[in-house]
């Protein structure tokens, strides 16, 4: 065994000794959701409203790591100072990570540390896509469909109203003074007056 190998092992062992003196147990998670929705990430810890205290963290790619949410069990601690950052909500009894109205800006790695009894438990690791949302049709460009102008017409003067007044009397049909009875009774009376005489 040369020396490269013998430190390997040696490396091997030691993480190994502090993974199990320390008890850190970490957990990977992935999840995807779409521009404006919302995104939550269930923390599979164990009792984590018992926890001391539970840190989180969000890292771009190619950006530092910051702690968007702190939560600490007791106020008095001095050591632990609570964060809160907008739309960002912690649920500790519920174990959930809730992330409001997601942009592409919060994809990245959200790291969760449990804190008891001032040494680090639990960690969670989890990558958030934020995918662009696509639309389910395709719909065409609307054609806007002109309306023939309209005609708007103009009130008659008073010229145009008799002219129109008169228009409507010739039309209309001339009705006959006297019906065909009548005018057979009074032919008979022009011609034979000696009827209507008293004898």
């Amino acid at each position: 065994m040369d020396g490269y190998e013998h430190w390997d092992a040696a490396l091997c062992l030691w993480i190994i000794f502090l993974a199990v003196t320390t008890g850190v147990c970490l957990i990977k998670t992935h999840l995807e959701e779409t521009v404006g929705e919302t995104a939550t990430i269930h923390l599979e810890i164990a009792e984590l409203d018992k926890a001391d205290q539970v840190r989180i963290t969000h890292t771009r790619e190619s950006e530092k790591k910051k702690l968007i949410v702190q939560y600490c069990s007791r106020t008095d601690r001095e050591d632990c100072n609570a964060v809160e950052t907008a739309g960002v909500l912690l649920q500790v009894k519920e174990g959930a990570l809730i992330l409001l109205n997601v942009s592409s800006k919060d994809s990245g790695l959200y790291e969760v540390t449990v804190i008891r009894r001032n040494n680090t438990s639990e960690i969670q690791q989890t990558t958030l896509v934020v995918n662009k949302r696509v639309s389910s049709r395709s719909e065409p460009p609307q054609i806007p469909i002109s309306k023939p102008p309209q005609s708007i017409s103009k009130p008659p003067n008073s010229s145009e109203r008799q002219r129109t007044s008169q228009k409507l009397m010739l039309k209309q049909p001339k009705k006959p003074l006297l019906s065909p009875d009548m005018k057979l009774l009074t032919s008979l009376c022009f011609l034979r007056p000696s009827i209507f005489k008293k004898k």
